[in-house]
């Protein structure tokens, strides 16, 4: 192998000895041995890179700090081919041989190494079943949306007669490939519709939750429908950078991948903290993987902090009776630490929005074309899944903003929780209830702080406790009434709705759970004769 000409050329092959003479002028190496900082890989990483020590594995790689270009030439030297850096998060995206990755994890400014993994749209009429009838309320017909912005991460955003010319701006984070549509694969134009679409086209019979709010376009997904996570945090680094500009107060990503590791340590997790930090609304979809259980939330809303948004079916109805959880809406708690989600649902199953004519999924299936009555164009399109909840619930979000502008995330989610109405099903799948946008607008209240509920094993009694949110909050009048149910615990008779705990004979190992025999601790579920503490949480 020859000399390179620059030593620090992004993906420059470096002979050993040239390379082991570079790594000694850095401070803090030659690193210990690399097997003892194998825990600083998630298990997906350590997988592939056993699987193929030659292949190059895409790695988002996490530093204690900015890393600067210290941490660039460090990575760089060991073989590493540079594909970004982030605002959001102080993190590289690269590309780096499974071989080279116990020596970078070895580097005492690197925190953690993810995959970089692909993450895909949540797929598989809902006005009135979220609360939104015209003749509702008053705010629902005086409040559309107007002046606030809703980004939308997805696969983009086309031209459509019921947008306007309410599409502020539209970035391409991923290339398009050999397509020139805004559009290419037709996800992000039906999401967009769900939160802004006027239903011009329709006589204002597929009319999104925000009529009147302007959307910006962030494409992080290429025209297959899939994209990397690396996409999806420059895509939140590109809104933070232009929030002020276009006005952007909500961020809707209906998108993810199954979590491979806590939520401190996801980088896609902390990117979309970030953006809630410096005071947008993110809702990000739970996911599709419902049928396969509990602990299914995707990343990143697995975040305790977003607005994480399952789907609910309404099989079309006006009556409210009938509305049941999706089957394919993913369960919650988190994976790793147990977070109550998701946080609510929303219509999700065959809602009608804007089609992105051209599209592959206009392509590919054209009997889920819609035209309005007595209209000979079919202007729109039919989709299932979380990915169109989350976007009813970013509408709503926008509706309460347009209202009073100074509310803050955190009071939006705890309204948006508080005022949802109450369904039958119990918490891990439907949250504190179905997106009521009448209630939410009338609530009242103010949070600093709205993370959602975790579950704990508490050392002591050795039983499952759960965050009161009374306390968790920091307001008590964010949570005054009941949450999650009425008088009913979680809204059935029985505990959680099957006559087998969550229909499984093990929840969450063998037959102890979390190292116990008795379910959770002894005859009593979760401790005294008071549920999770002082107030009521669940009950009245």
């Amino acid at each position: 192998m020859g000399d390179c000409d620059a030593l620090g050329k992004m993906g420059c092959p470096v002979r050993a000895a040239a390379l082991a003479a570079a790594l000694l002028c850095l401070p803090g190496w030659p690193p210990a041995s690399a097997g003892s900082y194998l825990p600083k890989t998630s298990a997906a990483v350590a997988s592939l890179a056993a699987r193929d020590p030659s292949a190059r594995i895409p790695l988002i790689v996490t530093y204690a700090s900015e890393p600067g270009r210290l941490g660039r030439s460090r990575a760089q030297l060991l073989g590493a081919e540079m594909v970004r850096q982030f605002r959001s998060v102080p993190a590289l995206a690269m590309r780096l041989a499974g071989s080279a990755i116990p020596a970078l994890a070895a580097d005492p400014s690197v925190r953690w190494i993810s995959l970089d993994q692909i993450v895909r749209p949540s797929l598989d009429v809902g006005r009135p079943a979220a609360g939104l009838a015209d003749a509702a309320t008053v705010d629902v017909a005086t409040f559309t949306g107007k002046g606030v912005a809703v980004a939308v991460l997805d696969s983009g955003v086309a031209s459509h007669p019921d947008l306007g010319s309410r599409v502020l701006a539209r970035a391409a984070v991923v290339g398009s490939g050999s397509s020139s549509l805004p559009d290419p694969w037709g996800h992000g134009t039906h999401v967009a519709g769900i939160i802004a679409g006027s239903g011009s086209e329709s006589g204002g019979l597929y009319r999104g939750v925000a009529p009147a709010a302007s959307v910006v376009s962030v494409r992080v997904l290429d025209e297959g429908g899939a994209g990397r996570t690396s996409d999806v945090i420059a895509g939140v680094d590109w809104v933070l950078e232009n929030r002020t500009r276009y006005g952007i107060r909500v961020l809707n990503v209906s998108l993810g991948h199954p979590p491979t590791e806590p939520a401190a340590l996801d980088p896609l997790v902390r990117s979309v903290e970030r953006a809630w930090a410096e005071g947008i609304v993110v809702v990000c979809s739970a996911g599709n993987r419902g049928r396969h259980g509990y602990f299914t939330i995707s990343s990143p809303g697995t975040s305790s902090r977003v607005i994480t948004v399952g789907s609910m079916t309404d099989w079309n109805t006006g009556d409210t009776a009938d509305d049941t959880v999706s089957s394919y809406s993913s369960r919650g708690p988190t994976l790793a630490e147990h977070v109550a989600k998701p946080d609510l649902v929303a219509p999700g199953n065959r809602i009608v929005s804007l089609r992105a004519s051209g599209s592959r999924l206009d392509s590919e299936y054209p009997g889920w074309r819609v035209s309005a009555p007595d209209s000979p164009t079919a202007e729109y399109f039919q989709l299932s899944g979380t990915s169109m909840a989350a976007p009813m619930v970013s509408g709503a979000a926008a509706l309460l903003l347009e209202k009073d502008p100074a509310l803050n995330p955190d009071t939006v989610k705890a309204r948006l929780m508080r005022s949802a109405r109450k369904m039958a099903g119990n918490p891990w799948t439907r949250g504190a209830g179905v997106l009521d946008g009448a209630a939410a607008l009338a609530a009242g209240g103010w949070v600093e702080r709205a993370p959602s509920a975790r579950l704990y094993r508490d050392p002591f009694v050795a039983m499952i406790g759960v965050d009161d949110p009374a306390k968790l909050w920091t307001s008590a009048a964010g949570t005054d009434g009941a949450l999650w149910g009425s008088t009913a615990l979680w809204g059935d008779t029985a505990l959680w709705g099957d006559t087998a705990l969550w229909g499984e004979t093990a929840l969450w190992g063998d037959t102890a759970l979390w190292g116990e025999t008795a379910l959770w601790g002894d005859t009593a579920l979760w401790g005294d004769t008071a549920l999770w503490g002082d107030t009521a949480l669940w009950g009245e």
